[in-house]
């Protein structure tokens, strides 16, 4: 089944397509006109099967900010305020790469970048279309999260972070692209890049700042190549690690 779902707010044409082995439409009563009839809008729509597919795009003007792609076993989408509930395992990806890049300095995981951005084998994704919060969980602490920065085209610098659980903060700027605010992960952290491997409990970006704080506990300390530190900061502007030593002990 093929259904395709298109929200137009002036010059902006937001539009998802969505492919699956069943769905259920949910239809609301628009408006009433006397040539035509009522109108119907889609109110809710619920989509199940074992290879179902979202796709969406966002463009102005006919130019395309940005497109996305999910893939899960299950859908339940609230058109209303644009909220939706998803099911794994599963796979998101963030498509920037027609994006037009501002002139200033972003941080590392800007989504304003010409980029890519992965999120890998979820079991439960919510995102919550009024305040643009998502929530990743993995039962098996296994999401993975990949961001590619393009340059000239081709990608450089990736950057992977694994956890148990992933929670984002979305903005939307004033041209209408998406923006990463902040981003949390816990449980079993993992965040490497071509130089560098830290492991921890807890990941924290604010986009903000454009700094990383990764932490780590007693049952997962927190470990920068090899040596284990109370704490790592980390200003993706810059590109400087700012390390603080555990101790006493064998590193001090």
């Amino acid at each position: 089944c093929r259904c395709t779902v298109s929200q137009e707010q002036g010059k902006t044409l937001q539009q998802y397509i969505v492919l699956a082995e069943k769905l259920e439409i949910g239809l609301a009563k628009k408006n009433t006109n006397k040539d035509s009839g009522p109108s119907m809008n889609v109110e809710r729509l619920i989509a199940t099967g074992p290879n179902l597919h979202l796709a969406g795009t966002k463009k102005t003007g006919g130019k395309l900010l940005t497109a996305i792609e999910l893939k899960c076993a299950s859908i339940n989408y609230d058109t209303t305020d644009g909220s939706f509930f998803a099911a794994g395992p599963g796979l998101i990806k963030v498509d920037n790469s027609q994006t037009d890049e501002p002139q200033e300095k972003l941080g590392r995981f800007s989504l304003r970048r010409k980029c890519y951005a992965l999120l890998r084998n979820f079991d439960s994704l919510a995102f919550a279309g009024e305040t643009k919060h998502l929530t990743a969980d993995s039962k098996g602490g296994s999401l993975l999260v990949d961001y590619f920065p393009l340059t000239e085209g081709r990608s450089s610098e990736k950057v992977s972070i694994t956890a148990s659980r992933v929670e984002a903060d979305i903005a939307e700027t004033s041209t209408g692209r998406m923006e990463l605010k902040d981003l949390l992960a816990k449980g079993a952290v993992t965040y490497e890049d071509k130089d560098t491997q830290v492991l921890g409990s807890e990941f924290i970006y604010d986009a903000n700042t454009a700094v990383i704080d990764i932490r780590g506990d007693k049952t997962r300390p927190c470990n920068f190549n090899g040596a284990i530190l109370d704490a790592v900061r980390y200003n993706t502007k810059s590109g400087k690690w700012n390390t603080r030593l555990k101790g006493p002990g064998a590193i001090r």
